[in-house]
């Protein structure tokens, strides 16, 4: 009786195990994995998440009578057509899914520079970000990051489209209040989504803002038709004198590097009745030369590591105007105050130090005195 089972089971199995039968070697699990295509590959991947359970199934059939028969033919003669357009489609899935986008959409990026350039841009935002700054302005705002970045004492963030002449869209003015009530700070920032977009900063006062941050945006403009250098520009603008331009950009862009195109920027002298008073010309370019300034007094930056794909992360200063003499005053008197304030707090906390001492001996010589 049990050999007629097993009788029958071998001839119930031999369509499906012919090249067993005939004598082909077994082929090993290891030789398995190095020879397979794309179907051994995502059933060995512990990433597989069975969004299809049938073509899941029909795999790890095939898979079983590779294993079993020894026999290794190729993808066209054991999986279907069907089974290969499935396989396709989940191989462009996974692709989409571990590829993230950019803030908020636009060209894509691998996930170890996205994540390491989400980590850059909220440690730049939050030590390089000057106490004293209230305004803070943002080159093409695609999420609520910026809020989330930005230190509290930052007290008004404006916005900038990426798209010429249209506002914030609504998915990032919801996200930005969204960021701001999980840090409950609805009440303290005022955000002003302004119809600007990043390279025309229309409703942006001259010297109005104290931050410019620019964090992974300029491909987004290069992407829709904006100039990412007017931007550089537009930002200068509205910067106030000492004000600060941070930035994580790529290290290229169309070609041309992002850190020497913020070095270049000069502030250009309307000395035009000058120009017509003096005769000489030779004069007037010499004198031209001498007054040409960087609109960045500092720039400092440094190239981000442990990426795939060349960034930059600096910091630009804004040149300081000279002061009138008014203003020197207000500025000496300032400080003043500011060195007197510090000495108090120190002297109130020295005070407070030597308080505790006496309290300290107090409380040991009349733990001597019961003992």
């Amino acid at each position: 009786m049990f050999l007629l089972a097993s009788l029958l089971l071998v001839l119930l199995a031999a369509p499906h195990c012919h090249g067993f039968l005939v004598g082909t070697p077994i082929t090993p699990l290891k030789a398995i994995k190095t020879t397979t295509t794309e179907t051994t590959r995502y059933l060995l991947s512990p990433q597989f998440p069975g969004k299809q359970p049938r073509t899941q199934r029909r795999l790890q059939n095939e898979h079983s009578i590779r294993r079993t028969t020894g026999g290794f033919p190729s993808s066209e003669d054991v999986v279907s057509t069907r089974t290969s357009a499935k396989l396709r489609r989940y191989h462009n899935n996974q692709l989409s899914r571990t590829r993230l986008p950019m803030a908020g959409g636009g060209n894509s990026m691998d996930p170890i520079t996205y994540l390491r350039l989400e980590w850059i841009s909220a440690a730049l935002c939050t030590n390089q970000t000057p106490r004293s700054a209230n305004v803070c302005l943002q080159l093409g705002t695609q999420d609520g990051r910026a809020v989330t970045f930005l230190p509290r004492t930052i007290r008004q963030l404006v916005t900038s489209s990426l798209k010429s002449g249209e506002a914030t869209p609504i998915g990032v003015q919801r996200q930005l209040k969204q960021s701001a009530e999980r840090r409950q700070i609805v009440e303290k920032l005022d955000i002003q989504n302004r119809n600007q977009a990043a390279d025309d900063l229309r409703e942006t006062p001259d010297e109005s803002v104290d931050v410019v941050i620019s964090l992974q945006a300029v491909d987004r403009m290069v992407e829709n038709g904006l100039n990412w250098k007017q931007s550089v520009v537009e930002a200068a603008r509205v910067l106030k004198p000492g004000g600060r331009l941070l930035w994580v950009e790529p290290t290229m862009v169309q070609g041309e590097s992002y850190v020497e195109y913020v070095e270049s920027l000069i502030v250009v002298p309307d000395d035009d009745e000058d120009d017509e008073e003096d005769d000489d010309e030779d004069d007037d370019k010499k004198d031209n030369d001498e007054e040409y300034l960087p609109v960045f007094d500092d720039v400092g930056y440094d190239d981000i590591d442990w990426i795939l794909q060349p960034h930059t992360a600096g910091v630009a200063v804004k040149r300081i105007t000279p002061m009138t003499q008014q203003e020197l005053q207000e500025q000496a008197k300032k400080a003043e105050q500011d060195k007197m304030a510090e000495l108090s707090l120190q002297a109130f906390e020295r005070g407070i130090k030597k308080r505790k001492k006496k309290k300290k001996r107090r409380r040991q010589g009349a733990t001597a005195d019961g003992e």
